[in-house]
């Protein structure tokens, strides 16, 4: 057996917290004995580690928390920077965004030491994307035999056409939809100028995702949507469960993805195996990850933008939907899972 020890603490997050929880189980399956940190899982072993994460406190912990393993995984790159009771070390580092994107100085210096400490302590680094695995041998200069690249995937039986809601149509149809955070890089104030250039002034925009509690540079789109002379359009829907975003999506005209940087990107996956249109960004892995099956355009365009959003509502996109099935279909959990699987298996038995 390999004694394999997994960082748990995001489960409940989403984009990591997805990974980690469809993860979970195919990793408590022979030949490995898992133990996770924090969260909880149904038949899985786990050590309860409330320190925060990016905290000193966690790093002090690791050392007497971790037990003795194998393997251990940090699923982010808050990895430990200390030694640990683990032969061999696996981080994921899904994207290098706080070094890519202009944040403050201090959060970028303090990304660079977390992300250049994962790269050294770890004997293998995975990524999300060829983007993501080209932006670290940018960013962090690491060789590129030491990162792996395992997609993410959708899960096609929870996102489905079949959620369509009536009841979401009569309230808001015909809507577009943004999912995700609402920071600086996701580009939120290039969709709102879009949104108010439409020539259709039935349509409405609903923005789904934290934003109360962020910090001013991010919370910026929540004084824009109040001083749009559209905002009695734009529904400022905030954090909403799993379940609503599943009708949220295959009730839309179409998924709006305007981001500027992505290691990847669940939401257009997920619109696409919910029968949504999807119009996304041409930046980063965006079209690694959508290819054919979405309508491009540039994300610094509001106007280019606004013509898309238009196109989509004055036409039959039933071609458009055709493609986003089939694409959605190459990319599945249990691929990700073989892919974890293999590469554990590997450096956990060296």
């Amino acid at each position: 057996m390999i004694r394999l020890c997994v960082d748990a603490r995001m489960m409940s997050h989403s984009g990591i917290g997805t990974c980690i929880r469809n993860l979970m189980l195919p990793l408590s399956k022979p030949p490995f004995d898992l133990t996770i940190l924090g969260g909880v899982f149904e038949g899985i072993k786990s050590v309860h580690f409330g320190a925060p994460i990016y905290s000193l406190k966690e790093q002090l912990k690791f050392p007497s928390t971790i037990p003795s393993s194998d393997l251990f995984w940090s699923p982010h790159y808050n990895v430990p920077l200390f030694r640990i009771k683990a032969k061999k070390r696996i981080v994921t580092i899904h994207d290098v965004c706080h070094l890519a994107i202009p944040f403050s100085r201090g959060k970028r210096v303090i990304a660079r030491m977390l992300l250049r400490g994962a790269c050294q302590k770890s004997q293998l680094i995975i990524t999300d994307s060829q983007f993501s695995k080209l932006e670290i041998i940018k960013y962090l200069e690491v060789d590129e035999q030491n990162i792996q690249v395992i997609y993410p995937g959708v899960n096609l039986n929870e996102f489905s056409p079949e959620n369509k809601s009536e009841e979401i149509v009569r309230k808001y149809d015909p809507y577009f939809l943004f999912v995700g955070n609402f920071k600086v890089h996701k580009n939120l104030e290039t969709l709102v100028r879009a949104f108010e250039l439409l020539k259709s002034k039935d349509a409405r925009l609903l923005l789904v995702g934290k934003y109360k509690g962020l910090k001013s540079s991010d919370s910026a789109i929540f004084e824009r949507v109040q001083s749009s002379l559209a905002r009695e359009r734009i529904h400022l829907l905030g954090e909403v469960p799993q379940s609503e975003i599943r009708c949220l999506y295959a009730s839309a005209k179409a998924l709006v993805f305007p981001s500027l940087y992505e290691g990847f990107g669940l939401p257009p996956l997920e619109a696409m195996a919910s029968g949504c249109p999807v119009l996304a960004s041409t930046s980063a892995s965006i079209p690694e990850v959508c290819a054919d099956a979405a309508l491009y355009f540039d994300p610094r365009s509001a106007e280019e933008l606004s013509n898309q959003m238009d196109q989509v509502l004055g036409r039959g996109n039933d071609s458009l939907k055709a493609k986003g099935f089939r694409r959605c279909r190459e990319f599945s959990w249990n691929k990700t899972a073989d892919g974890y699987r293999t590469l554990f298996q590997k450096i956990g038995s060296l």
